[in-house]
């Protein structure tokens, strides 16, 4: 649905880390197709493979998949391709499904290793330097879980869980009196008037004008059915300066041919 008129947000972009979640699943037994992101073909959306111990690339990816999105309005993949060296969790032993792999995954360095070698292969930082700066992270990290540890930090809401506790549960005495929410039948008479009567530049099929026209004669008769009413409440909730908003066929047209919020025209 998202490129449909009513639902698109103008683009989004999917990042899916790929590190055989499922228990190291292989591919083969985890979908029919070949990619975990190929259901973005069925909306033609780039996507992007990215090797995961390649940090640079990994950036690139990001940025590209930005400003694509950006320029044109697109939906864009990027597949993380990477792994996970403890399995499915810390206690898991995934070379219990898949003893080749992590055979070779065992020595294989982490991307923060990887990298720090190619910045000192090409002569981009020194040794030393990478080796302080991941000294001092560390530290850091430790000195913050310590720091944490002596005094907990207060438990701080989120703001959607504030919004909830603003709400409060229904109560036998809320369904005993309607809130006041009536207008004046001078206004209704007037939301009536504009809805029963059809512009001249269109044609609607001959069913939906006699509905359209007996609105008036409803109203005269003083009887709303439910498509009336739901019609009335949209133009004095219009009337006040709110929003109404319609999204999908059954909301203009109404199941069963009751509604008809929206006419259109037989030929065009």
């Amino acid at each position: 649905m998202s490129d449909l008129e009513g639902y698109s947000t103008s683009g989004s972009i999917h990042f899916v880390i790929n590190n055989q979640v499922g228990f190291t699943t292989t591919a083969e037994s985890a979908r029919s197709s070949l990619y975990c992101n190929s259901i973005g073909k069925i909306i033609d959306s780039p996507i992007i493979h990215v090797n995961g111990d390649d940090a640079e690339a990994v950036v690139f990816a990001c940025e590209f998949a930005v400003e694509f999105r950006q320029k044109f309005g697109k939906s864009v993949f990027i597949d993380l391709v990477c792994f996970r060296k403890h399995g499915h969790n810390e206690a898991d032993e995934p070379k219990f499904t898949q003893p080749k792999m992590y055979n070779l995954l065992k020595g294989h360095a982490n991307a923060r290793e990887i990298y720090a070698q190619t910045l000192i292969e090409g002569n981009r930082i020194e040794k030393a330097m990478a080796e302080k700066t991941e000294s001092e992270f560390r530290s850091l990290l430790q000195s913050r879980l310590d720091e944490v540890k002596e005094s907990p930090l207060p438990y701080r809401k989120q703001h959607t869980k504030r919004a909830w506790e603003k709400l409060r549960p229904s109560r036998p005495e809320d369904f005993e009196y309607s809130p006041a929410t009536k207008v004046s039948r001078s206004i209704l008479s007037s939301i009536v008037d504009k809805i029963s009567s059809i512009p001249s530049d269109i044609k609607p099929i001959s069913k939906s004008v006699r509905l359209v026209e007996g609105r008036e004669k409803q109203f005269d008769d003083n009887k709303v059915d439910w498509a009336l009413a739901e019609l009335l409440s949209y133009g004095s909730l219009l009337l006040e300066g709110r929003n109404v908003r319609l999204s999908g066929q059954d909301c203009i047209r109404g199941t069963l041919s009751h509604r008809h919020a929206g006419l259109f025209d037989e030929a065009t």
